[in-house]
């Protein structure tokens, strides 16, 4: 299970940064296969010490 969220993770991570635009934050969360944002805020956070918005602010 660890895996697969790593895996999520990574892709929304990658369509945070690479894309110069996208239709919303919880729209990325959601294309990577999460269902929970605060979840995903969460684990996200965890991963990379920051935010899914700062990871968007950053580009």
């Amino acid at each position: 299970m660890g895996y697969l969220r790593t895996i999520r993770l990574e892709a929304a991570r990658k369509a945070l940064v690479g894309k110069a635009s996208f239709p919303s934050i919880s729209d990325v969360a959601r294309n990577a296969g999460f269902t929970h944002m605060g979840r995903f805020a969460a684990a996200y956070f965890e991963a990379y010490g920051n935010t899914p918005s700062e990871t968007a602010k950053k580009r």
